[in-house]
Order: structure tokens, then C-alpha cells, then sequence
């Protein structure tokens, strides 16, 4: 048995230190207003007589959500978690359910774009424009540009896009007309870090320019009609192309516009 320097006479508390004993003692003060069933202990602090003091005495934990004492054995307090959460889990899944019933019945019925037209639906705004232009477009339908060979109307310009100043030939990526200009229209006054030898490229990047040395590679299936470079697929190829052909030609949208 373990001895104590200062030992309570009237309950089973011990310590050795002055100050532990000091502050023990005042819980014996019969002017407190909670008292310990087991022993002679009072305290004001009725979280801690409920809590801390009778789980000393119980050996048991206590439920944060319930406030009820548990005994220390795991498969009481799994039991007891159980009992807690799979009411709440239930109204979770419920919650879900029924959200997601309500966002359906939502954009189902009342978030639909149908045309008047013809009954059909449509999930944005832009594919129904498009196919009241295409299948019901009249003749109050005012646009500045129409087509000539097919229903296609606009009010947005096909001409503001990258036009070459040199030859008229027109981009939509300011990309592809750099490296346009480049190869068919590069000035001796334009200096770059990396030049090919093999042909007109030419780039201030050293990972694009290792890049395109592959493009001399003998072994390339599909080649260039115009300069000859080599190509792993046909839409890379295509896509080269558009650096010589251009992407539109001015006189054919002006001849259908």
C-alpha cells in the first residue's frame, strides 16, 4: 500500500502535496450546494459533480450528447454511438433524397428551354438560339450578316478576326498567325534566338525549337505538300497546314456573306 502525507478522515482521498489537500478539503464544506451520493463531497459546479467527481466513483464515461453514464466496456459505448448516429444518419440520407427529387423535378420541368416553335429542349441558351436561326428563322429576323449558302445568321462580324496585312488570309488564333507571318512573310529586320536551317521557323523558346527539329525527321508518314515538314498524324498535319492555307479565305466570305 502506497503511503500518503496528508490523508483525508473523511473520505478515501490522499496526497502528498499541501496545496492538493488545501484546495480537497474546502469540498466538505456542508454550505455547498451539490452533494456526491457515495461520499461526503460537495462542490458549486454542478458540470463536475455530474462529470468528473462520480465517474471516479461509477467507473464509467459519460454520453457528451445525452448526458447519460456509460460503464467503461466497448461494446456498451459502440452500442450506445450506434443508437445516436444512425437516427441522424437516416435523416441525412432522407435530406438528400428529397434535395435531390426537388433539384430534379426543378430542372426537369421548370429549368427546360423549349422552342416554341416545334416542342423540342434545349439545356442552354446558345443551342436554342442556334436552332430557331437554323429551322424557324423569318423574315423579321433582322441580322447584320447572313449566309448565303445556308440559314447561318449573325450580328457578330466573320471579318474581325486575325487577317494577315500582307496577304488577306485570315486566323482565329493570333498563334497561328505569328507563325504564319513567320514563314511566308518573315522580315530580315525581325532577329530570333533560334533559326532552322531547313526551313523558314524560327522561335526565341529552345524547347520549341528542339521541338521542331523532329519535323525533319526522314521517317515522318505524313508530309507537307507546301514545305515538305514531317508529321506523326494527320492532325498535326491539318494543323500545320493552317499556317499556309490559312484558316479563311477573304474573297470566299465575302462571295457568301
Amino acid at each position: 500500500m502506497p503511503t500518503f502525507r496528508f490523508n483525508c478522515h473523511l473520505c478515501p482521498y490522499s496526497t502528498n502535496e499541501l496545496t492538493h489537500f488545501k484546495t480537497h478539503a474546502v469540498v466538505h464544506d456542508p454550505r455547498r450546494e451539490f452533494a456526491c451520493d457515495v461520499v461526503l463531497l460537495a462542490t458549486h459546479v454542478l458540470t463536475v459533480i455530474n462529470g468528473l467527481h462520480q465517474e471516479s466513483h461509477y467507473q464509467s464515461i459519460r454520453c457528451g450528447i445525452t448526458k447519460n453514464f456509460l460503464p467503461l466496456d466497448s461494446t456498451a459505448v459502440i452500442a450506445h454511438i450506434l443508437q445516436i448516429t444512425i437516427p441522424i444518419l437516416k435523416n441525412m440520407l432522407l435530406y438528400i433524397i428529397w434535395t435531390g427529387i426537388i433539384i430534379f423535378f426543378i430542372t426537369g420541368y421548370f429549368g427546360r428551354l423549349v422552342c416554341t416553335a416545334c416542342g423540342k429542349v434545349f439545356t442552354t441558351g446558345s443551342t436554342l438560339s442556334r436552332h430557331r436561326i437554323w429551322h424557324h428563322k423569318s423574315e423579321d429576323d433582322k441580322f447584320k450578316f447572313n449566309c448565303k449558302l445556308c440559314p447561318y445568321a449573325s450580328n457578330i462580324s466573320p471579318f474581325s478576326r486575325l487577317t494577315c496585312i500582307n496577304c488577306g488570309k485570315i486566323f482565329s488564333a493570333a498563334a497561328t498567325l505569328s507563325r504564319h507571318q513567320i514563314w511566308h512573310h518573315k522580315c530580315p529586320d525581325d532577329i530570333f534566338k533560334y533559326n532552322c536551317s531547313l526551313c523558314p521557323y524560327a522561335t526565341n523558346h529552345t524547347n520549341r525549337f528542339k521541338s521542331h527539329k523532329l519535323v525533319h525527321d526522314p521517317g515522318r508518314k505524313y508530309i507537307c505538300k507546301e514545305c515538305g515538314n514531317g508529321f506523326t498524324n494527320s492532325q498535326s498535319l491539318k494543323c500545320h497546314e493552317l499556317i499556309h492555307t490559312g484558316e479563311f479565305n477573304l474573297d470566299t466570305m465575302k462571295s457568301i456573306v
